[in-house]
């Protein structure tokens, strides 16, 4: 109990640590500000009216300078006015709170934009807002936000999740479990074998505590993230839609699904993370080298595999490339891998954890062996 208590203390009492676990945080504030902003000008009202102004525009101009078109521009214009009479119609029925009528409206604007010609990337995002409409629709969900940048609070937290998290929550791990395992050492020599307890239940105490610290400290952001956006901007329910890209198709499903996935995948990352980390300190005894190959090893994997394409069925087994918990709960990170998902990421991660402390067990029994002759 003392021993656990001193672990506790040592997290707790260094000030670079306290300094480093508000970065999530300030981040979520700052991003929330950003989203607010930039959401104003990316949500269905918003295009609607871009566009009608266009329309309106292009129809006039045209119309009036005729002979600065050929025939194939001017065939153009019926286009041009059945976009605007649309856009006008989905912009009334927001005026008159019939989102219904505005998502049918938009669903008959993409069917008719989705003509014979059109290229292939717009036709997926077509197909892509049509599902949106339906999804809307059958929840009876008015005044939908932007994908890009929520600000909502369920929503909100999980974009922060999905963008943030991933890589600041494991460099903050890092820094803070490598503090405290190198802080075991003195001069190379590990100061626990000094201890009354052995070693490996040093070890297990250790990962439990770090483990459990972090995890708390991931719910609590997740908790900050929740209450700033729900005071700040406000509240949605679990069944609102979010994307996902799963077994090569796409849709829409509840947030409650992300939701009940992040969590327990984010605890087994956090666990993983840590084991690691006191590995590796158990080979380098120093903060900055443990620090650094711990960043090489655990970070830029994770990083590599959205920006190196390289075969992809090696990230399928590095267990950096789950860190990125809500992408591959969705699929939206996990689409240009090859047979990743969610069950994948938690028995590749598991299955390094375990080796990992058969790993730091053995060796643990070696030196005590070895202390004893």
């Amino acid at each position: 109990m003392n021993y656990t208590r001193f672990i506790l203390k040592s997290i707790l009492k260094n000030k670079i640590n306290l300094l480093i676990l508000t970065v999530i945080p300030i981040l979520s504030i700052l991003f929330l500000y950003i989203n607010n902003n930039a959401q104003k000008s990316d949500n269905i009202g918003y295009y609607a009216n871009r566009d009608y102004n266009f329309n309106k525009k292009a129809i006039k101009y045209m119309s009036l300078h005729k002979n600065k078109f050929n025939a194939n521009e001017l065939d153009a214009i019926p286009s041009y006015i059945y976009s605007q009479k649309t856009n006008y119609k989905i912009l009334q029925s927001i005026k008159s709170d019939n989102w219904a009528k505005a998502y049918d409206n938009q669903k008959k604007l993409n069917n008719y934009m989705n003509a014979e010609g059109t290229p292939g990337w717009e036709v997926h995002i077509l197909k892509r807002n049509n599902m949106l409409m339906d999804y809307l629709n059958k929840h009876n969900i008015k005044n939908p936000e932007s994908e890009s940048y929520p600000t909502h609070n369920l929503t909100f937290n999980v974009w922060i999740n999905n963008f943030i998290v991933p890589v600041t929550l494991s460099i903050i791990a890092i820094f803070i479990a490598s503090n405290l395992f190198c802080n075991d050492y003195r001069k190379g020599i590990h100061i626990g074998r000094l201890l009354t307890t052995s070693l490996n239940e040093q070890f297990i105490i250790q990962i439990s505590i770090s483990s459990i610290f972090l995890y708390a400290y991931y719910l609590l952001v997740n908790l900050f993230n929740i209450i700033i956006s729900s005071e700040s901007i406000g509240t949605i329910g679990f069944n609102y839609p979010y994307y996902v890209h799963q077994n090569g198709s796409m849709g829409y499903i509840d947030l409650s699904k992300i939701y009940s996935s992040m969590y327990p995948m984010q605890l087994i990352n956090i666990i993983f993370i840590v084991s690691f980390i006191y590995l590796i300190s158990r080979f380098t005894k120093k903060k900055i080298n443990t620090i650094f190959f711990s960043l090489f090893l655990i970070i830029a994997p994770s990083i590599l595999v959205n920006i190196y394409y390289m075969p992809k069925i090696i990230y399928k087994y590095i267990p950096g490339t789950y860190l990125d918990t809500v992408g591959i709960v969705s699929g939206n990170s996990a689409k240009i891998l090859n047979n990743v998902s969610t069950h994948t990421g938690i028995i590749v991660v598991l299955i390094y954890t375990t080796i990992i402390w058969m790993i730091i067990i053995f060796k643990n029994l070696v030196e005590e062996r070895r202390n004893t002759l």
